[in-house]
């Protein structure tokens, strides 16, 4: 298994909840104050079409 599959795998997983202990999450946030990740958003929107990233508007996305 290829990191970047790994790393994607890790995000939905972040996801699971207790039914009968929680309510599910509405979403997962995922600071990066430093913007070390912020190279890979490209790859990770390949794998999970949806993630949504915060930014400038583009009308095209």
């Amino acid at each position: 298994m290829k990191i970047i599959e790994r790393l994607s795998e890790a995000i939905r997983k972040t996801g699971n909840y207790n039914k009968d202990a929680q309510v599910a999450p509405a979403c997962i946030l995922w600071p990066d104050k430093d913007r070390q990740w912020e190279p890979l958003i490209p790859r990770l929107l390949m794998e999970l079409p949806e993630l949504l990233v915060y930014g400038d508007y583009d009308p095209s996305k």
